[in-house]
Order: C-alpha cells, then sequence, then structure tokens
C-alpha cells in the first residue's frame, strides 16, 4: 500500500516513510478494507464464492491474496471511495471479479510461479493509470483453456492435476449462482466415477483423465455420510443423494450409468457442456450487467 511492493527492500523502506502516520493511518487502513470487503460481498459473485468457504490464500496463494486485496483496495481509492448503490461500486466489483478471474487463470495457467514481488508491484502501481472497467481475460482464452483440459487432459501440453482443477471448479460454482451448502461442514473435491475404478481399469492415461474437471464436483463433507471412493450407485443416504443431485448435477435416475467408466464420455459430454456454458453466457452475465 504505501511502498507499493512486497520485496525486501520495500519493508526496510517502510519503516523510515515519515509521511506514514501509524497513530491513525493503520486503523483507517483497516477500516477501509472493510468497508472494501463488505461492498464485494454485496455482489451476488462473491456471495455465492462466500457460501462456498472459499479461501485465496489457501486454494490459490499468500501472493494473489495479496495482489487482489490491494488491487481492489486501490480500484476503490482511485473511484473516491464510493460506498453504498454508487455506479462506482457497480464498477468495483465487477473489476474484483475480473481480478480474481484473471488470477485463477494465470494460477491455473502458471502465470503466478516463480517470483511475485515484480507482478504485484506492477499491479498494483499500474491500477491509476487504468480504465474505470478493467479488461477482463477473453471468452476465447478461457474456452481455449476448458477445452484443452476436457478434450486433451493438459493445461499449456502439460498433465493436469486435481490441484490446478480445484479453483476453476470453486469459480465455475459462483459463476452459476449455485449457493454452497448452508452447513458447517467442510467443502471436499469429489471424483464423480471413484478414483478406485479408474485404477482397476485398462484406460489410457487413467491416472490423468481421473482428475478432469468433468468428473470433479464439490460436495460438503460430513464424516457420517461420506461419499469416499463408493460408485454412485452404491449411496443409499438420502441427504448424499440430494447433494450429488444438487452439486454435481446427475440425477438419482441416471446414477447406475455414471457408475460404469463404459460412461465416462457421456459424462464429459454432460459435465463439459454444463462447465462450458458456465465460462460462456454466465460469465458474461457477470462481466455485462
Amino acid at each position: 500500500k504505501y511502498q507499493k511492493g512486497v520485496n525486501k527492500d520495500d519493508i526496510d523502506k517502510l519503516g523510515r516513510n515519515k509521511k506514514i502516520q501509524w497513530e491513525t493511518e493503520f486503523e483507517q487502513f483497516i477500516n477501509d478494507l472493510n468497508i472494501v470487503t463488505k461492498l464485494l460481498f454485496s455482489s451476488d459473485y462473491f456471495k455465492y464464492l462466500k457460501s462456498w468457504k472459499f479461501s485465496i490464500i489457501n486454494t490459490l496463494s499468500d501472493a494473489i491474496a495479496i495482489n487482489f486485496v490491494l488491487s481492489t483496495y486501490e480500484d476503490w481509492v482511485r473511484k473516491g471511495k464510493p460506498i453504498g448503490n454508487d455506479n462506482r461500486v457497480k464498477q468495483l466489483q465487477k473489476n474484483a471479479f475480473s481480478i480474481l478471474d484473471q488470477s485463477i487463470f494465470e494460477y491455473v495457467t502458471k502465470g503466478w510461479r516463480g517470483s511475485s514481488d515484480s507482478k504485484i508491484s506492477k499491479n498494483i502501481s499500474e491500477i491509476s493509470t487504468k480504465p474505470d472497467i478493467l479488461k477482463p481475460v477473453s471468452k476465447e482464452k478461457w474456452s481455449q483453456l476448458l477445452n484443452e483440459i476436457l478434450k486433451s487432459n493438459s493445461i499449456d501440453g502439460d498433465n493436469i492435476n486435481q490441484g490446478l482443477m480445484q479453483p476453476i471448479l470453486y469459480h465455475f460454482y459462483a459463476i452459476s449462482k449455485i449457493q454452497g451448502p448452508d452447513t458447517n461442514y467442510n467443502i471436499e473435491v469429489d471424483h464423480i466415477i471413484p478414483q478406485s475404478l479408474f485404477k482397476s481399469s485398462t484406460l489410457a492415461n487413467k491416472e490423468i483423465v481421473v482428475h478432469n474437471i468433468f468428473n470433479l464436483g464439490l460436495l460438503p463433507k460430513d464424516e457420517n455420510i461420506g461419499k469416499s471412493n463408493k460408485k454412485l450407485v452404491e449411496i443409499t443416504d438420502q441427504w448424499l443423494i440430494d447433494q450429488i443431485e444438487k452439486y454435481e448435477s446427475i440425477k438419482v435416475s441416471d446414477f447406475r450409468k455414471y457408475s460404469d467408466l463404459n460412461n465416462l464420455s457421456d459424462l464429459k459430454k454432460l459435465r463439459g457442456d454444463i462447465i462450458l456454458n458456465a465460462f460462456d453466457k454466465k460469465r458474461d452475465n457477470i462481466l455485462n450487467n
């Protein structure tokens, strides 16, 4: 915030910065951050994301969290610290979506690997020079990324893994306006067709395909009623059946079908179309309204 950077030199200079009135500025800064947070959570996207207990630090990284917080804060400041129903608040919310959307995209495509000091410094320093509405990642780039994942089990030619699919999943649920479970349960990444079926199969690239986003969903984790490595057809608990229908978009009448690896291509078609549509029309609705 004060040094426009986060490296050791910036921190060393912070102690010698005579312009900072520590007695008053620190509390004001915290108060301002709380205001920005409330403004973001008054938008649909961030409400839905919060309902999934999403954490930028845990799902992405410390550096991306710092970048997001300071970039949205600087955007709010340059807009004159608006509150309420001001049109500039809507611009702030839209920009915050674009910043996180880009952060997730760059994390998955390895744009946030290595030293992040200069990237954060550049991003927060340039906010004041950018248009009121920030330019988002193009729909075409998201489509290209998701189609490569779905068709080739890869990202820029490298094999996918569950860790890279997880942030896309959270993003997908929030974009789709799917409310997270209203419980105190933890959220877990579930393999729709369980990993055990892949291990015992002769499917090519089975150790990679199993983690494709079309075979993954987010479910509430009740320690007493876990899906674990069960096939869908083996699940008898009505609560868990309801969660799977709601969060994985699979009708109970199709549970037997999607308990069989022979129907993997049908699962890819079903789930792939839902995900692609979310990052097309539903994402557009957030950016254009």
